[in-house]
């Protein structure tokens, strides 16, 4: 325990702002990777699987115009 406070005690005494920085981004990296990792790298049903063509199909696929359709003037 002591040696994860040194950085702190160190940044915190004026002698160096650079450890300060360098361990606030690297808390700040694990914890974006945390996050990845638990909310983004498994889909949320297993059901939820669709091949790459139709996913490509319905991104690429521009909307059909409607006949008749007035917009807003």
């Amino acid at each position: 325990m002591n040696a994860l406070l040194s950085p702190f005690t160190r940044a915190r005494s004026g002698s160096s702002l650079k450890v300060e920085l360098i361990v606030v981004l690297a808390l700040k990296a694990a914890l974006l990777f945390a996050l990845k990792e638990l909310f983004f790298s498994h889909p949320a049903a297993e059901n939820m699987q669709l091949p790459p063509a139709v996913v490509a199909q319905a991104l690429l696929h521009a909307p059909a115009s409607v006949k008749g359709a007035r917009h807003a003037k």
